[in-house]
């Protein structure tokens, strides 16, 4: 009988089986047998299993109508003949030790289940990269085996509810009589997390021996909608039964958090129309049932769901208009919805949001939605393509048509600068806003800055507001952003930002909040139009706040400010000495205004502290040498226009020295030492690979034969050496 039975459902993979398979059957470990059950693939997928199994009797072939992974898997597990069992899904594949590892660390610790860590394979890109969150070590417990009663938080936080990663002993499923749910998606969800459960003895392999496939077309992942209910039937048959086994006083707060994030997250990932009928579900009904109602803010450990949560259910008057604001990683080939024009056409708008827009169709829907989704009306919203070669200039073409307000303004790339401009030239509203099309906005943010602004005759107004980054699971984590961190005292009153110099430090951005548009055209206040995408925002807040004679800041944050799109200019480390360039453009504005030397040191300061960003960010091959020409650069202000310092902190002031009169030190000090430890790990991590795939060349069939096959020639080769000893 073989120790481990590998249970692999089939459904439409041919392009992935081969590579799958052989990843199996190349184990170091051999004494296993492969359960395969071709669920109606309707492609060559069962050709290729027979294939297999006609050169492989470890191979067994089961052939159903097409019914989904969860009957298939509970058909695998009655005809199994292992003490374990592992589940796999078809278009992944595994380490070449996986199943000896595993297999091992069950048996070394009498282990019930057995868990490893697992990377994901980027389909597209066939980048490879570690899950950080499948296994949270720091919250397992140090030892060898452990139960979930012994995990720092919960087990729906410390583990996840995949099958395809753990190794289950037989005796085990069958006592607790654990099955798959026989539905279409989330048919695992059930099965693995009541089996954390049930289970007293868990072990942790700490080593990644899992490949899961991601952004594959065809997959149920990506066809999650056509059975979007199934996550919700999924959590409740959990509930039910950690009632009924008396085991939810022990983890029901877990569970009430996991459930919470199940729900965002699958409200934040579906279509737009199939997110609206999940919205009004959750807030009819399913908070309830799944018992996340009812708590307060103690009872939940993620704060930022929390507050998403009570945004739901306290906005339901209008829950087709409200819902919208959760669509935080909207699909490419969602609809925008068809809305009516309700503002009169000949109406001066109140606001005019411009949106500069150059290749950001995977976020462009999430801005979008937010902005034509606003609760004040009258507003034109001016989309200025610059030249896009994805399918931005489509989708904003396909939301005009459906929205009067909207105006598309086409032309060739000629930067972020040229763009602004083009939508200020073409705004009409009383006020004008901005919205980089790779963030978003709350529903009421232009109704409360243009109150705000309106009430109190304001030349701009601006909010808090919040960055964030989504993690790879959906999670998204926001971090407040106080625009006057640095004098809070400033809030809520008008500012004279040509006076106060102090304002000058809070934090740079033009885009969270709205200016008047008599002030920007009287100042003609325009952005500079250098190549790119790069800091040309740093010209306008700087001509805005050095002209402006009301302005006013307000701590509500109704922004949300994007981190983790790699496309953006600022994760660009090639765009090396544009901070110079906007600068050069912001000294020249102060002395055509005859005001550089009322606002030098606030001048001085802001270059400092973009320049050093500059620094963190661009490319280890440029920090030397962008070093040695800022240092001249900064010597040259600082004797030209005796820069005292005034606003820099202590150690600013003295860093910015060093870096002038001994940019050496200065560059040793702050970055060689990263420099050589960034050089050293990668030659870590090249080595690791080629260590791997000596490894897979080692464990290989082939490799194998090939030794055996050429042991009497190394023999003789070793004999005439001299090699050998006599015997």
């Amino acid at each position: 009988m073989p120790r481990i039975s590998v249970i692999l459902p089939v459904y439409n993979v041919d392009k992935y089986l081969e590579k799958c398979i052989d990843s199996i059957l190349n184990q170091t470990f051999d004494d296993f047998e492969l359960i395969c059950i071709d669920d109606g693939s309707t492609d060559t997928s069962l050709s290729i299993l027979k294939e297999y199994a006609n050169k492989d009797k470890r191979i067994t072939i089961i052939i159903q109508k097409n019914q989904g992974a969860g009957v298939a898997r509970n058909k695998g597990i009655d005809i199994a003949k292992g003490k374990y069992l592992s589940f796999l899904d078809a278009d992944d594949y595994i380490e070449a030790t996986m199943l000896q590892k595993m297999y091992e660390q069950c048996e070394q610790y009498n282990a019930q289940i057995g868990i490893c860590k697992a990377y994901f394979y980027d389909n597209v890109t066939s980048g490879v990269k570690p899950c950080t969150f499948s296994v949270r070590t720091d919250e397992i417990p140090d030892k060898e085996c452990f139960s979930c009663e012994e995990i720092k938080s919960s087990p729906f936080h410390a583990l996840m509810g995949w099958a395809w990663d753990k190794l289950y002993l037989k005796e085990f499923v069958l006592e607790y009589k654990l099955r798959f749910q026989e539905q279409r998606t989330t048919n695992d969800m059930y099965f693995v997390f009541m089996s954390l459960l049930y289970a007293k003895r868990i072990s942790i392999i700490d080593e990644y021996l899992y490949y899961q496939r991601r952004n594959v077309s065809n997959s149920l992942s990506s066809t999650r909608y056509k059975s979007w209910e199934c996550f919700y039937y999924a959590l409740l048959k959990i509930k039910e039964e950690m009632e009924e086994k008396e085991l939810y006083s022990k983890y029901g707060q877990g569970f009430s958090n996991y459930a919470l994030h199940s729900c965002l997250w699958n409200l934040e990932s579906l279509p737009m129309d199939i997110a609206e009928k999940l919205y009004n579900k959750l807030i009819n009904e399913w908070f309830d049932k799944l018992n996340i109602n009812g708590h307060d803010d103690k009872y939940f450990k993620n704060k930022n769901e929390y507050k998403k949560y009570l945004d739901i259910i306290n906005r339901t008057d209008n829950p087709n208009l409200e819902f919208s604001i959760y669509r935080e990683n909207q699909k490419h080939n969602t609809k925008p919805l068809v809305r009516c024009n309700e503002t009169d056409k000949n109406a001066v708008p109140k606001v005019s949001v411009i949106l500069p827009i150059y290749n950001t169709e995977e976020y462009l829907y999430e801005a979008m939605e937010s902005v034509v989704n606003q609760t004040l009306k009258e507003i034109e919203i001016i989309c200025v393509n610059d030249g896009s070669t994805d399918n931005s200039l489509n989708i904003i073409k396909e939301y005009s048509s459906n929205d009067a307000r909207i105006k598309v303004i086409d032309g060739p790339n000629g930067g972020y600068g040229k763009a602004m401009n083009k939508g200020l030239n073409a705004a009409t509203g009383e006020y004008i806003g901005i919205l980089e099309p790779d963030d978003y906005v709350s529903l009421d943010m232009f109704e409360k800055l243009y109150d705000c602004a309106k009430a109190n005759a304001l030349d701009f107004v601006k909010a808090d507001f919040y960055r964030f980054k989504t993690d790879e699971d959906g999670s998204k984590h926001l971090n407040y952003n106080r625009i006057c961190k640095l004098n809070n005292d400033i809030y809520n009153k008008v500012v004279n930002t040509s006076e106060d110099l102090s304002t000058f430090l809070f934090i740079m951005n033009t885009w969270s909040g709205i200016y008047s548009r008599n002030f920007i055209e009287n100042n003609k206040i325009r952005h500079n139009e250098t190549p790119g995408a790069s800091y040309q925002d740093n010209g306008f807040w700087f001509q805005t706040f050095c002209l402006a004679e009301r302005s006013m800041f307000i701590d509500v944050p109704l922004y949300r400010n994007r981190r983790d799109n790699p496309n953006s200019s600022m994760s660009n480390p090639k765009k090396v000495y544009c901070t110079i360039e906007e600068y050069n453009f912001i000294r020249s504005f102060l002395e055509q205004h005859d005001i550089l030397e009322k606002f030098k040191e606030v001048y001085e300061v802001k270059k400092w502290h973009n320049c050093i960003g500059t620094l963190a960010r661009i490319s280890s091959i440029y920090k030397y040498e962008y070093v040695l020409n800022i240092s001249k650069i900064f010597k040259i202000d600082i004797e030209e226009l005796n820069i005292q310092g005034t606003y820099f902190t202590e150690v600013e002031w003295h860093e910015l020295r060093e870096l002038v009169y001994n940019p050496e030190k200065f560059y040793q000090r702050k970055y060689a030492k990263e420099i050589n430890q960034k050089k050293i790990e990668e030659l870590e991590r090249q080595k690791e690979h080629l260590n791997n795939e000596l490894l897979k060349v080692q464990n290989s069939i082939s490799y194998r034969v090939g030794l055996k096959l050429t042991a009497p020639l190394r023999f003789l080769v070793h004999l005439f050496r001299g090699d050998l000893k006599s015997r």
